[in-house]
């Protein structure tokens, strides 16, 4: 994750110079919901409430490591996940920056649950340790090998932690939207 939070009026900044529109909206913060999108006024059905260009969404086909998934065949919320991370590792140098920086530094998902004994003989808790065995095994068999590439300096930036929390994200936050781009994180969008 990058190391300083970027204020309220930098990412709105991000938003508008990339061209994102909104109407009819807010980005807030607050310490209960974080950063977050409010209604100023009534809404209503099938009203368009932003526009947001394709360039900012971040997607396995803009980030800077798009020829290494390619070249590795890596795709869909995988490569989606590595791309986050590969980003996050660049901080104020990722054209993201100030995106990134508003994602949660948590995500409360099962699979980063750390005590899940209560769940043990459930179909909830069998689940999450299945996905927690799958995970590992991605990051072992198919995320540890291209990390043998020079490009992904320093290795710690990509540990198995941090992999956690880039899929984590990815899996909460990633919309559908398009052939060319596919599973991708959208600015203001995804809050």
């Amino acid at each position: 994750m990058p190391t300083a939070k970027p204020t309220l009026e930098m990412f709105s900044s991000f938003l508008s110079e990339n061209g994102t529109t909104m109407n009819g909206i807010s980005i807030q913060i607050n310490a209960s919901a974080g950063m977050h999108i409010r209604a100023e006024r009534t809404l209503h059905q099938g009203e368009v409430i932003a526009k947001i260009p394709k360039d900012i969404v971040l997607s396995i086909r803009n980030t800077a490591i798009a020829n290494v998934l390619q070249q590795y065949e890596v795709g869909g919320l995988l490569g989606l996940a590595l791309a986050l991370m590969f980003e996050n590792a660049q901080g104020t140098a990722s054209p993201w920056y100030e995106y990134l920086s508003s994602l949660p530094e948590k995500v409360d998902i099962p699979l980063l649950w750390l005590q899940i004994d209560c769940l043990d003989g459930t179909e909830l808790g069998d689940r999450i340790k299945q996905d927690k065995i799958a995970l590992k095994d991605d990051y072992d068999s198919i995320i540890l090998p291209i990390l043998q590439e020079p490009i992904f300096c320093p290795l710690e930036e990509y540990s198995f932690k941090k992999f956690q929390y880039a899929s984590s994200v990815v899996s909460s936050r990633a919309f559908y939207v398009d052939e060319y781009h596919q599973q991708s994180l959208v600015p203001l969008a995804d809050m």
